[in-house]
């Protein structure tokens, strides 16, 4: 038996269906209903956060971990990057990471164990509070990270993407100290790191404001800030050279750093042995 096809609606008959009249209307019933897209556009508009729906879980973690631990002196401020092949719209992809593609985390760790203390999720833009007003992006990612231990005391190690003069002038009025690698051309630097010839080995010092400013000639310049260090002596590391057998000479400022900017790599480490990405 053969079936009978359905006679197919009209253009007229299918707005007929979708847009019922004001008598047909199941709203018209009841007075005091609302409308699904009016609550949805007020939500939309209430907040642009890409992790808004993560964000009571993010805020519950960081507060657990913070409060659970009383760090020692030396903190690691540094990002880190989780494996992710998503389609995410904050994906980031670095060359230097064993993961390459994956969501960028910017940390707070403690140089000893690589507990982490703190830490925030990049979307692609920049988080800036009252206290950061200002900085630049990279500045404002450590004050947010330290947050209230900024004047405990603390030691606080960074690399060159975030260090400047303003930003060690701050933590240092803080209460605390800062550490780490910087390039020449951040502004407020010494003009003369940036004309300085120096022999493999030589390094110079220059004092402001409590801060430090240091290069150091290795195979390539290095170049440092630091609020804690009054001086640029060179010191024995205890290691010798393979070829020559003498001992291996380094600025002081140069071993504390890099005995100190390993929080956040030995907590990357340490999550290695817990792999949650399949």
């Amino acid at each position: 038996m053969a079936s009978r096809r359905k006679k197919a609606l009209t253009c007229e008959e299918i707005l007929e269906l979708v847009f019922q009249s004001d008598d047909e209307s199941d709203c018209d019933d009841d007075p005091e209903a609302t409308s699904d897209h009016d609550s949805g556009d007020d939500e939309s508009d209430a907040t642009d956060d890409k992790l808004g729906k993560l964000r009571p879980v993010l805020d519950y973690i960081i507060k657990s971990i913070g409060s659970a631990y009383s760090p020692e002196e030396g903190l690691a401020v540094d990002e880190s990057l989780m494996k992710f092949r998503g389609r995410l719209a904050y994906v980031q992809f670095n060359p230097s990471k064993r993961a390459r593609f994956g969501v960028k985390f910017y940390k707070l760790c403690e140089s000893a164990s690589g507990y982490c203390l703190n830490f925030s999720v990049y979307t692609g833009k920049c988080e800036q509070t009252t206290a950061t007003i200002g900085m630049l992006c990279s500045e404002a990612v450590v004050i947010n990270l330290v947050g209230d231990r900024l004047t405990d005391g603390h030691t606080i190690y960074v690399d060159n993407w975030y260090s400047s003069p303003l930003l060690f002038l701050h933590i240092n009025q803080a209460g605390s100290n800062a550490v780490g690698t910087v390039r020449v051309h951040r502004k407020n630097m010494p003009k003369e790191l940036k004309k300085m010839k120096l022999k493999k080995g030589e390094c110079k010092a220059f004092f402001s404001h409590g801060i430090m400013a240091l290069t150091w000639q290795d195979k390539k310049p290095v170049n440092m800030l630091s609020t804690c260090h009054n001086t640029a002596s060179v010191t024995d590391t205890g290691k010798k050279n393979r070829q020559s057998g003498l001992p291996v000479l380094k600025p002081q400022v140069v071993q504390d750093y890099n005995r100190g900017m390993g929080g956040v790599d030995r907590e990357d480490q340490q999550l290695a042995s817990f792999p949650i990405m399949r």
